[in-house]
């Protein structure tokens, strides 16, 4: 892979940063600040395994799972999931939906390259310690549930918690929170915020 494809793949399956609004524009939407890079490593932990590598799943994300943890060369394969709260008929009801459709994450087996597995991207270490840590062994991210007091985002309870600096954006009528571990790269997670002062 040239080092022109590298760096133009290397930032899938994240959605592009803008300073735009996503919900349109509204009040709903909260933006706060870029804390530096040192600070924000030391909310996760990262640890010696090697960063996810990306695939993507042209026939299906359980095809492209089961074909990476067959071959040997993943020791784990996945399509990580969230949480989102869409509204129905007048209530909010969980949906589980991919967090990036039509990509899988994979964790090369020791000596195998990205290439070997016919990676489209990669992830950072930073990156993969997030996606860990949110996600769990069940590779589903849960809503968070927390609150805004005087600008500042608290969370109360779910995966987000300890991890309000990472939050870039928060759209609430949405019900979403972007995280932003490096910068031009956000994951979209759900957050509840239940007050704000």
């Amino acid at each position: 892979m040239s080092a022109e494809n590298k760096t133009t793949l290397s930032a899938l399956p994240f959605s592009a940063s803008t300073s735009q609004n996503v919900a349109g524009g509204g009040v709903s939407a909260e933006s706060f600040q870029l804390r530096n890079s040192s600070e924000l490593k030391t909310l996760l932990t990262i640890d010696n395994r090697a960063p996810f590598v990306v695939l993507r799943a042209l026939r299906g994300e359980r095809l492209t799972c089961a074909r990476a943890l067959r071959s040997g060369l993943a020791t784990d394969a996945f399509s990580p999931q969230r949480v989102a709260l869409r509204r129905e008929g007048g209530t909010w009801v969980a949906h589980v939906e991919p967090l990036w459709q039509g990509y899988v994450l994979a964790e090369p087996a020791p000596g195998v390259t990205a290439e070997d597995l016919g990676a489209v991207g990669q992830l950072s270490q930073l990156e993969s310690a997030l996606v860990r840590r949110l996600c769990g062994s069940s590779h589903v991210i849960p809503v968070s549930e927390g609150r805004i007091q005087s600008g500042q985002l608290t969370v109360l309870f779910g995966p987000l918690m300890g991890l309000e600096p990472l939050v870039r954006k928060i759209d609430r009528h949405k019900r979403l929170a972007w995280l932003e571990p490096e910068p031009g790269r956000r994951i979209p997670v759900g957050l509840e915020v239940t007050s704000k002062s």
